[in-house]
C-alpha cells in the first residue's frame, strides 16, 4: 500500500545553548537534513498508514494520563 507523508517540517531546532557543542560539520549536517526534509528528497513515512502502521490518527486523545502518572 502507498505511504502517505506527514507534513515535512522538523520540530528539533538547535538551541543557543546547545549550538556551541557542535562542530559546524554537525551543524552543517543538520542543516542539510532540515533542507532534504523540507524539499522531499528525504520523506518521513507517516506511521499511521502503510503495511506496518504503529498509530492511529488522533490516538492520543484515548491515552489514560492518570495511568501514566501525568495528573
Amino acid at each position: 500500500s502507498a505511504i502517505k507523508n506527514n507534513n515535512p517540517e522538523i520540530f528539533a531546532p538547535i538551541y543557543d545553548n546547545v549550538l556551541p557543542l557542535l562542530s559546524a560539520e554537525q551543524v552543517a549536517r543538520y542543516e542539510e537534513i532540515v533542507e532534504k526534509v523540507r524539499s522531499g528528497a528525504i520523506t518521513i513515512p507517516d506511521e499511521t498508514a502503510g503495511d506496518y502502521p504503529i498509530g492511529a490518527i488522533d490516538s492520543g486523545g484515548a491515552v489514560d494520563l492518570a495511568a501514566i502518572g501525568c495528573m
